[in-house]
């Protein structure tokens, strides 16, 4: 395959959520990555399968394409669907995209156990007056 056209996202995004099976997640990947930036609609189409893939589960092997994949898909102008990617990620308890999301949107993710955390210190070490 060349580039991913709407025939080729169709059975792509079908097998997604089944790639695990038989550990071919990493050669899926690989293959993602490969494909990324073959056209102007390549970002758009990997990220959606991309996310179609995480609705089952969380691949993190090899995580130097994932890595590519989710800069590819800032530097091209997805940058929705890469955030979400790395929320995905980070919620699950994966770190490894955080530098990058960080670096995009200059701001750390708080996974949700660290922010009631937060909250909770918060809540508890402030004076009357909000200090």
């Amino acid at each position: 395959m060349l580039k991913i056209d709407e025939e080729n996202f169709n059975w792509l995004i079908a097998c997604a959520p089944h790639v695990h099976i038989n550990f071919n997640s990493p050669f899926f990947i690989e293959y993602l990555d490969n494909l990324k930036n073959k056209d102007s609609n390549s970002p758009k189409y990997v990220g959606k399968i991309f996310l179609k893939m995480l609705k089952s589960f969380t691949p993190d092997y090899d995580q130097k394409h994932i890595r590519s994949i989710v800069e590819h898909l800032y530097n091209s102008g997805q940058k929705a669907i890469a955030d979400k990617i790395c929320n995905i990620y980070d919620s699950r308890g994966y770190e490894f995209l955080r530098d990058i999301y960080e670096k995009i949107n200059d701001k750390s993710i708080i996974p949700l156990k660290n922010a009631i955390n937060y909250v909770h210190f918060k809540k508890y070490t402030l004076d009357e007056k909000g200090r």
